[in-house]
């Protein structure tokens, strides 16, 4: 199964706006500009991953699955930082906090890796592609706000 990890944005730890960023300023276009310079090396990791997970079977183990997702949970890890310190448009903000709420579940599949004796990949890969598809649309929304081209 293939993912399509480009899009993928956000982390999931409790998501509050900076309080620097309420009155913030900053243009459509900074803001765009910005988002995608913070999302490359995230998008960079997710392809890596995903080149590793597609090498998985039934008989792949936790350590090996856990070994190959640390790097993308760290990863997101980074830009969610990088993301909290951002100022965002006042009509960006609402759908930030949708798309950053919405990555739960898909950090959560990364995480549970490292629980299972033996993965099984199927049901792992429908969980995993379910929670991406609705942070894809999730991140849709906040790719307009910005003036971003949108993914399909």
């Amino acid at each position: 199964m293939r993912f399509r990890l480009s899009t993928l944005i956000i982390v999931s730890l409790s998501f509050t706006l900076a309080s620097s960023t309420a009155g913030a300023s900053i243009s459509v276009k900074a803001a765009g500009k910005q988002f995608l310079k913070d999302v490359a090396p995230l998008n960079a990791t997710f392809a890596k991953f995903e080149t590793e997970a597609s090498k998985w079977n039934n008989s792949t183990t936790e350590k090996q699955a856990e070994k190959d997702a640390t790097p993308a949970i760290w990863a997101m890890r980074k830009f969610q930082a990088n993301l909290l310190t951002q100022s965002w448009p006042k009509k960006a903000r609402p759908d930030v906090r949708t798309l950053y709420s919405g990555f739960s579940p898909l950090e959560a599949d990364l995480e549970v890796l490292a629980q299972f004796s033996t993965l099984n990949v199927g049901n792992w890969e429908t969980k995993f592609a379910t929670d991406f598809t609705t942070l894809s649309s999730d991140d849709n929304f906040v790719r307009h706000d910005l003036g971003l081209k949108l993914n399909s």
